[in-house]
């Protein structure tokens, strides 16, 4: 290595003060907000070189013995959390000028209702935005902790990536906590039964939400169907209604709307009638299905088409042989209701196919959302029930991605794709697909073991379902 690749050149800024503080005083101290309703006022300050909030009480408050005594509880609660989607607290320490004040994370970036106002995002990003805002509810209630003021004006976006961070936890309150609680919130988005004064659970907060996602829904040039439906689940007059969980409201927001499937059924019912009144015409010979390339295409797993027709006739209608296969004689048996043996377009090697698929898939899937699992590592700080659970979810999703991906993994060839449909179809056919969801099972926990050695003792202990 020569002299001048040893070396790499700096440059020092002009002014050292704002890197070198003395004594770690707060400079550049500036208000951002202050509103008369309110006991507290926001600043940014800068130390060491780096910006952060300090939330102090006003001067006509700053020895009002409740003033500090919610001040104090809006500390406690915020220092006793940590969560990427949420501001972080760092102290509470006494800053010449403004007293007492609690010191926050810095956010670089504007609040959710600002970005509404300037039409700064998609449904894509609307609908991942939301996704952090339940990541960040399910964090707090699994730890008795009620935003109770969940609002755009509370939300930041960062500047850089749209990722979502939550602030301001004055009106917040947990199971421990036995002082300060009452009526709160903005009442536009504070559940009813947080502004009768009743006690609340985390449903106040899915309230808020719904409010919110109803809101970005409308702020996107043509309304979301998916935020649509997620406001109107949380929204509803009473808790009970509501989802219950973040995780429920979650399951809402991600569930795809399937209308569209309900078209190719007909398609396929009615293909399938025209099939069986051609034959009934023929006397009773088979003809061979014509089944439409679209049709096998937007076919899925999860709504299966029963193309078999009852008839009154004496002898049993085959409505799933493919033009290969060979007519059946007159003296054929009547075919039972016991499940068809698999199509002779299946080589003996399909299942083997299957498997190895699975196993292939599960751990591609695990590889790929290896950022989940850091997520899950760095949210739930113990080994308790919430991280065994978000655990537990994260490997349920591969299987069910591998066990709805089994089906095409002959989508290039028409005739072993039916085949392959008509077989899982089978008792046989679907121990096959248990089996192949237990082997994705087994890789995703060994391979998720791997890549998060902190998270192996859940994914070791995990059980086959």
């Amino acid at each position: 290595m020569s002299e001048e690749e040893a070396y790499t050149e700096s440059s020092w800024p002009e002014d050292e003060s704002a890197v070198t503080a003395a004594g770690g005083q707060w400079r550049d101290v500036e208000l951002l907000r202050e509103s008369e309703r309110s006991t507290s006022a926001v600043y940014r300050a800068m130390r060491y070189g780096k910006w952060h909030v300090l939330k102090a009480l006003k001067a006509d408050y700053r020895s009002n013995p409740i003033a500090l005594a919610q001040q104090r509880k809006e500390f406690e609660i915020g220092y006793s959390i940590s969560h990427p989607a949420i501001a972080a607290v760092t102290g509470l320490e006494q800053v010449p000028g403004l007293g007492q004040c609690i010191v926050q994370e810095w956010v670089d970036g504007t609040t959710l209702r600002e970005a509404m106002r300037r039409d700064d995002f998609g449904p894509s990003q609307a609908h991942d935005i939301i996704g952090q805002l339940l990541d960040a509810l399910e964090y707090l209630h699994n730890r008795q902790v009620v935003h109770r003021d969940l609002k755009p004006s509370n939300i930041m976006v960062t500047a850089s990536g749209n990722r979502v961070k939550l602030i301001d936890f004055g009106v917040s309150d947990t199971a421990s906590h036995a002082i300060l609680k009452g009526p709160a919130g903005t009442r536009r988005y504070a559940a009813p039964e947080l502004i009768a004064g009743e006690q609340v659970d985390s449903r106040a907060d899915l309230y808020s939400l719904g409010v919110i996602a109803g809101e970005m829904s409308d702020a996107l040039p043509h309304r979301d169907r998916r935020l649509s439906r997620l406001a109107k689940a949380c929204r509803k007059e009473s808790p009970d209604e509501r989802p219950a969980t973040a995780i429920a409201a979650r399951d809402i927001l991600n569930h795809h709307d399937r209308r569209w499937m309900s078209i190719a059924t007909v398609i396929a019912l009615i293909c399938a009638f025209i099939a069986v009144f051609m034959m009934l015409k023929n006397n009773g010979k088979k003809a061979p299905v014509t089944q439409s390339p679209d049709t096998t295409a937007i076919t899925l797993p999860e709504e299966k088409i029963d193309t078999a027709i009852p008839t009154t006739t004496n002898e049993t209608i085959q409505t799933t042989s493919l033009p290969e296969q060979d007519a059946a004689s007159d003296s054929q048996p009547t075919v039972t209701e016991k499940p068809q043996a698999p199509s002779t377009s299946l080589d003996t090697s399909f299942k083997e196919d299957i498997l190895d698929f699975a196993r292939s898939e599960a751990q591609s899937l695990v590889t790929s959302q290896h950022n989940k699992l850091a997520e899950i590592d760095s949210t739930y700080v113990n080994m308790g029930p919430s991280k065994i659970m978000a655990c537990t979810r994260f490997i349920i999703n591969i299987e069910n991605q591998v066990k709805a991906q089994v089906i095409t993994i002959y989508s290039n060839d028409l005739k072993r794709n039916a085949a392959m449909r008509e077989y899982l179809e089978t008792d046989e056919g679907r121990q096959l697909l248990e089996q192949a969801r237990m082997e994705a099972r087994k890789v995703a926990t060994t391979t998720a073991s791997k890549l998060s050695p902190n998270l192996a003792p859940i994914f070791t202990d995990m059980k086959i379902r």
